[in-house]
């Protein structure tokens, strides 16, 4: 029942991985960018670090798989460690 478990855990990671990948490739921050680069360029040189808090920003939208991801992690290290548990005894038992 365990293993069954961590199978359905090990396919909820695959798709969330999948979400998280199409969600990045359909989010395009260019114009963004852009934009505030535009206000830049007649006053200095441009440089990456003037677009941090652009940064900053559009990856807050990726937390929400971060976080997904961490209880996920937490769920099958459970689970294993639930697998363990019930391994030795069996093995104990024996």
């Amino acid at each position: 029942m365990k293993l069954e478990e961590l199978d359905t855990l090990h396919g909820d990671c695959e798709q969330l991985v999948r979400r998280a990948q199409s969600f990045a490739s359909s989010d395009d921050i260019r114009p963004r960018i852009l934009a505030a680069s535009s206000g830049f360029e007649r006053l200095t040189v441009v440089t990456p670090a003037m677009f941090e808090d652009v940064m900053d920003e559009e990856l807050v939208k990726f937390d929400k798989y971060l976080l997904e991801m961490v209880s996920v992690r937490r769920r099958q290290k459970e689970l294993l460690d639930e697998i363990q548990v019930r391994g030795l005894c069996f093995c104990a038992y024996m």
